[in-house]
């Protein structure tokens, strides 16, 4: 269930960090520009291919600059952490209660950092997955990720603290 961690004492929430949304932005509109300037000088573009290629730049990245303004514009929290488990709130698994978790792990593809959560039972959460996710587990698995995965770049938190905090919460659980 969606947002249950409201007031509570010892929740952590993790918002979005702008800094980072605001340099793949900036990074983005440069690379538009770079891209709309070989287009539009063929003469300056070495082949055929490459003009193609800089159009097919151009319209990737202009494509991206909306998934980023959202990131940038998205307020509250992201990952919330508390009592009663893990909520991811830009996935569908809703509340993950820290009695589901076995265990967690930090991976990294392509400088994206994800806390992967071995689960209890791994089956329970795959119907909560969405169909790319369930589409993409067979490539994910292939490069070594295994368990539920939650994105914790570009949060309020470093990645490495996340993990260490997850954590934490899990042997506290144990000990109680």
């Amino acid at each position: 269930m969606r947002g249950q961690h409201g007031g509570t004492p010892g929740a952590l929430e993790l918002r979005a960090a702008t800094g980072r949304s605001l340099r793949m932005l900036a990074a983005a509109a440069v690379l538009i520009g770079f891209g709309w300037w070989m287009a539009r000088n063929p003469q300056e573009v070495r082949g055929g291919d490459a003009y193609l290629w800089t159009w097919g730049a151009v319209f990737l990245f202009v494509a991206a600059v909306p998934a980023v303004a959202r990131e940038l514009l998205r307020r509250g929290p992201l990952l919330v952490l508390s009592h009663a488990g893990l909520e991811d709130r830009r996935t569908s698994y809703g509340l993950i209660p820290w009695s589901a978790i076995e265990g967690a792990e930090l991976m990294e593809m392509n400088r994206q950092k994800f806390l992967m959560l071995r689960m209890r039972d791994p089956s329970a959460w795959k119907t909560k997955q969405s169909a790319f996710a369930r589409w993409s587990q067979p490539l994910n698995e292939a490069f070594g990720f295994r368990g539920l995965p939650i994105d914790v770049t570009g949060l309020t938190m470093r990645p490495e603290d996340v993990v260490a905090e997850v954590r934490r919460r899990l042997q506290a659980r144990v000990e109680r």
